[in-house]
């Protein structure tokens, strides 16, 4: 069920009442979603009294997936259950469950997030994804019609071993025994066998496009941004090969170049794998239920940001994928960083949170005064 954007004033003239959508991504460890852009906002409207404000939470999978969908459905709930984080300490995680459909939504970061670990803890060799398989069997207690899970922003990358081993699947080496669903038992399956229970449709909504394993592959670019030091990414890498051919006599499918497998530790290439997931890209598909187009076709200029904006950032990420829809719909953009921004092709002025106060990484109130100034500047440029 997508969301339909009401109420919505018709358009009028720019000088009077100009219209601003706002759809920040996260600023990673330090805001979220709605909350940068509520502090834009906050800028726009004490500039100029006149504005319209549109405020739309957004996610491509990771963190606040679940934040963002809780306004697609009239009747969302956030359930509380137990669950593992990525060191399999038990913890309270959440789940989305829209009773009218009766479809389940999971954030993998809500169980095995990087933030839920100390950066002395931040090892993906010790780190495992069995939280995510908890959740799912929370979820499943309702029979669900369909699951949507949003990856991203995971510790681990163990290639959904701990995820599976939670479920039920028999993970077994050469000689037939059962080995644990850690990484260290990436290069030793051999076999796996599924549990007798049923899982509904399963959608994947991936962060990133990345295969599981090669150059640009999720162990190579993601596992160092998870504690991983050279050796240990080529450990990975290794058995993430082998888990890779295992899962296709599995499933009985070519997964070498699978788009999304390499997404949150690889979690994409077990879901597809071994419960039939179908993966999408989480920018396009997320926009899409948050009805971002009618809201683009009412506002006149848009702001958008992250914490960390790169030329990665246009290659799928919801932020640019913003900018890609304001540019094509002839929209004037913003787009707000943490860090500075020197992206060629950007088609958005751009500011940065470290251009004001190198301290802002470090300050959620920094940030967020930081943010609301920002906003100032750009509702003073229109009145």
């Amino acid at each position: 069920m997508k969301q339909s954007i009401g109420n919505l004033d018709q358009p009028g003239q720019l000088q009077l009442f100009p219209r601003y959508l706002i759809a920040c991504d996260k600023f990673k460890g330090s805001l979220d979603s709605l909350s940068a852009g509520q502090a834009l906002a906050e800028g726009i409207r004490e500039a100029n009294t006149r504005a319209r404000l549109l405020i739309l939470s957004v996610a491509d999978g990771g963190q606040g997936f679940l934040q963002a969908l809780s306004r697609c459905y009239e009747q969302f709930e956030l359930r509380q259950t137990n669950c593992r984080d990525p060191l399999g300490r038990q913890r309270e995680g959440h789940y989305g469950w829209d009773p009218i459909s009766g479809t389940a939504f999971i954030e993998s970061a809500e169980a095995i997030g990087l933030p839920w670990l100390q950066p002395h803890e931040r090892n993906p060799w010790h780190a495992h994804s069995a939280g995510l398989g908890d959740l799912m069997l929370a979820t499943l207690r309702h029979m669900p019609e369909r699951l949507y899970i949003g990856l991203g922003g995971s510790a681990s990358c163990d290639g959904g071993l701990g995820c599976l081993e939670a479920l039920g699947f028999e993970l077994r080496d050469a000689h037939g025994r059962q080995l644990a669903g850690v990484p260290e038992s990436l290069a030793r399956i051999h076999s796996l066998k599924a549990p007798a229970r049923t899982f509904p449709p399963i959608v994947a909504v991936c962060d990133v496009a990345n295969p599981p394993h090669g150059a640009r592959g999720g162990v190579r670019v993601y596992s160092p941004q998870k504690g991983a030091d050279p050796a240990l990414v080529e450990r990975l890498e290794v058995g993430m090969n082998h888990w890779r051919r295992v899962l296709e006599d599995f499933a009985g499918e070519s997964l070498t170049d699978l788009a999304g497998g390499g997404a949150a530790g690889c979690l994409g290439l077990a879901l597809r794998a071994a419960l039939g997931a179908q993966l999408v890209p989480g920018a396009d598909w997320m926009l899409d239920q948050l009805a971002f187009d009618q809201a683009l076709d009412w506002a006149d200029m848009v702001l958008t940001g992250e914490g960390a904006v790169d030329p990665s950032s246009l290659e799928g990420k919801i932020t640019g994928q913003i900018l890609a829809r304001a540019q094509l719909a002839g929209k004037p953009a913003w787009i707000v960083s943490g860090q500075s921004v020197s992206i060629s092709g950007l088609s958005a002025e751009s500011y940065a949170l470290n251009d004001l106060d190198d301290r802002a990484a470090e300050s959620p109130e920094l940030s967020l005064e930081l943010l609301r100034l920002i906003g100032q500047q750009i509702g003073s440029e229109v009145k």
